[in-house]
């Protein structure tokens, strides 16, 4: 059985912490976001406040790449977010 586009998106997610670990980064209320919101939920959270001070630890390590605003601007994930999430997240990242 294929995995539901919110649950590849969950996955995508989940990957931003231990990729970060690489790096002696955990951030661990990103999961806790998503334990309690779901993925989408979180990321939807995370594009209606200002930037977090993960998003800023991200930028400091050059690794923006990791920022949870990379997988909303990304085109994959197009159908899960509003145009105006998008939009901020593109803003974040520029």
């Amino acid at each position: 059985m294929s995995k539901s586009l919110e649950e590849e998106f969950e996955l995508a997610m989940r990957n931003i912490y231990d990729e970060c670990s690489s790096f002696n980064y955990r951030p661990i209320y990103l999961l806790e976001m998503i334990a309690a919101r779901g993925g989408v939920g979180a990321a939807k959270a995370l594009m209606a406040r200002a930037p977090s001070e993960g998003y800023t630890r991200l930028a400091l390590e050059g690794r923006l790449d990791l920022a949870v605003e990379s997988l909303v601007e990304d085109p994959r994930w197009s159908d899960l977010f509003t145009e105006n999430e998008k939009a901020v997240a593109r803003s974040r990242l520029r």
